[in-house]
């Protein structure tokens, strides 16, 4: 899209993120906004969950089985694709449908 930034972030302007190492959330809206409660979700062995609601058009993440509040309320009605950003190169992820 043309608001994409091909030279830097774009945290602010597609997508919508939980960022693991402090627990905040970053996306269309919001920004640096205190969502897990426990705080860093990136310790060896952290297991991320991710709901999306395509009726309610909402998301929500769940760390190591317990889900936390709804974290984005109003998506747009479009096509969403999961992505992840890897600090270190022997994480691990799956996807389960």
């Amino acid at each position: 899209p043309s608001s994409l930034n091909l030279q830097g972030q774009n945290f602010d302007r597609c997508g919508f993120y939980l960022y693991c190492f402090n627990g905040t959330l970053y996306g269309q809206g919001v920004d640096d906004k205190a969502y897990n409660p426990s705080g860093a979700c990136n310790a060896n062995g952290t297991r991320i969950s991710v709901r999306l609601d395509c009726d309610a058009h909402t998301l929500t993440f769940g760390i190591n089985g317990t889900w936390l509040p709804i974290a984005y309320t109003g998506l747009p009605n479009v096509e969403l694709f999961p992505s992840f950003d890897v600090l270190h190169q022997s994480c691990k992820f799956s996807i389960e449908i």
